[in-house]
């Protein structure tokens, strides 16, 4: 197999990372453990509730005080306890906030990054490059050893 081939082709991920992210301001959500990033995205939504929906609210007005602190919008409550008309979304009840890949792919760019210097090399080794972009290339690589 060739190195363009293999560059072509990222390798699966095994660790994750996930955060909620506001999408107007971009700021992060910051659970009341005070984590701000998960493994999954069920551990995040999660957290999102725990920090939230676990609060016990005494009236419609602190349910709205948290609803701007996070600024989202109250939604109908539809449970039978607290008799009140609104309540606080969970997370998929909301489109404020979204979920936020972090890791990305951070194992993967480091191999990728070794393929390009390799195939760098390859075309250096080669003869496939101008004399000043050569020279530049070896330089280049010279830097990263």
């Amino acid at each position: 197999m060739s190195i363009v081939s293999k560059l072509n082709k990222p390798s699966k991920l095994s660790v994750e990372a996930w955060a909620i992210r506001n999408k107007e301001t971009g700021e992060y959500f910051v659970a009341s453990s005070g984590k701000n990033a998960w493994r999954s995205k069920g551990a995040a939504k999660n957290a999102w509730a725990n920090t939230w929906l676990n609060t016990y609210y005494r009236s419609e007005d602190e349910v709205r005080a948290n609803c701007d602190k996070a600024k989202v919008k109250p939604v109908l409550n539809e449970k039978p306890y607290p008799k009140w008309e609104i309540a606080f979304p969970y997370f998929d009840q909301q489109d404020q906030w979204e979920l936020v890949e972090l890791s990305g792919k951070v194992e993967d760019t480091g191999k990728r990054v070794k393929l390009a210097e390799e195939l760098l090399q390859e075309c250096a080794n080669q003869e496939l490059l101008p004399a000043d972009l050569k020279q530049r290339v070896e330089d280049f690589l010279d830097a990263t050893n």
